[in-house]
Formats: structure tokens, C-alpha cells, sequence
């Protein structure tokens, strides 16, 4: 498994696109590799930057054609869950130059700032 783009924050979550150079359809139980329709999946890891947690499932969004897009889950095993953490962790030095934690700590000293600011 590999991440591709770059690493996006939403809702207090960085999210880490994974490419589907695998069969979704055999992972995930849908039916997008075929001709029959245009479907995709876009499967994201998820890490709690306010929490320092990882998400325990990955999110994976199906996309149809006519407009229609379905969520779900994939739950990860502790052994799946370790293995993605390091390979976040990885990704997230070669993107930015800092490990997860202290991107997590810079995340959270601009929320702090940014609190002060507010209050002023």
C-alpha cells in the first residue's frame, strides 16, 4: 500500500489518498472494474491530528457515474493498523519533513494561536 498526492486536512483530520493499484472490487465488495459502467473508489487513511490517533477503518467512497457517491468502511487489523501508522508516518516526513507528531504539534500550536487571536 502506498499513498499518492498531497496529504489534506478536513474536519481535524489529515487524509492520506491511497491509490487503487489493487482489485477494489475483490477488497471492498463493489463493482467498478468492469466495462459496464465509469465507477471508481477513492480510499483515504484518516489521522486525528487533535486526538494523535489514527482511524481504526479506512474510508472508502465509491463514485458512480450518474452522480451518485456511497461511504463506507474497511476496518483495519491491529497488525493493518501498525503497518499504516509507519507508513504515514513515512509519507508525511517525505511530504512535509516532519513526522506525524510533530505535524500534530505544529497543527496544534496554530489552533492554539489562533484561539489566542480570537479572544483578544
Amino acid at each position: 500500500m502506498s499513498f499518492t498526492d498531497e496529504i489534506t486536512e478536513c474536519d481535524g483530520k489529515l487524509n492520506f489518498y491511497i491509490p487503487t493499484y489493487f482489485d477494489p472490487d475483490a477488497v471492498f465488495g463493489t463493482h467498478v472494474c468492469t466495462d459496464a459502467n465509469d465507477d471508481w473508489v477513492d480510499v483515504y487513511a484518516g489521522f486525528d491530528w487533535k486526538t494523535g490517533r489514527m482511524d481504526s477503518a479506512l474510508t472508502v467512497r465509491l463514485c458512480c457515474t450518474d452522480g451518485h457517491e456511497f461511504e463506507f468502511s474497511y476496518r483495519l487489523s491491529p497488525t493493518e493498523q501498525v503497518q499504516l501508522w509507519e507508513k504515514m508516518d513515512a509519507y508525511c516526513r517525505q511530504q512535509n519533513g516532519q513526522s506525524l507528531e510533530e505535524a500534530r504539534a505544529a497543527l496544534l500550536q496554530t489552533q492554539a494561536e489562533e484561539g489566542m487571536e480570537i479572544r483578544m
